[in-house]
């Protein structure tokens, strides 16, 4: 069953999207981000890359099987390791993950969206963790 941990307070969902991907992968995790939109995709796919103590190979499009990071806007069925949702929808293939982030801004829509998932997590019998960003150890 899949671990759903919300980290609520998010001051910056794309820093926080590139320290928890290269904690994950230094784990040996494969790791599909979801996200809001082409350009927040684009911008996090770029930092990955370009980082120049450990770059982060990734895809954006063409999906392989032998990807351990991908990052979409709309394809959920690719993996089954980690699933960071840093979107704003609630994610079709969510259940075919081992774990879960969620990742959600103070932004009042953000909140507001993430209540409805959280509560529909809870209600279908998920286990559910929360932690505020400043209250994480570090990744």
């Amino acid at each position: 069953m899949t671990n759903i941990q919300f980290i609520l307070n998010v001051q910056d969902k794309r820093s926080l999207t590139l320290r928890l991907t290269r904690s994950l992968f230094k784990r040996r995790h494969s790791i599909l981000i979801f996200c809001e939109d082409d350009k927040f995709s684009s911008n996090l796919s770029n930092d990955l890359w370009a980082s120049k103590d450990s770059f982060i190979v990734n895809s954006e499009e063409n999906f392989s099987e032998f990807d351990r990071v991908f990052l979409t806007t709309f394809q959920t069925d690719k993996m089954d390791d980690v699933l960071v949702n840093c979107s704003l929808k609630l994610t079709n293939d969510f259940s075919r993950y081992l774990k879960l982030y969620e990742l959600v801004s103070s932004e009042e829509e953000d909140k507001n969206l993430a209540r409805d998932r959280f509560k529909f997590y809870r209600d279908c019998g998920f286990r559910l963790n929360a932690i505020d960003e400043s209250e994480l150890i570090t990744l």
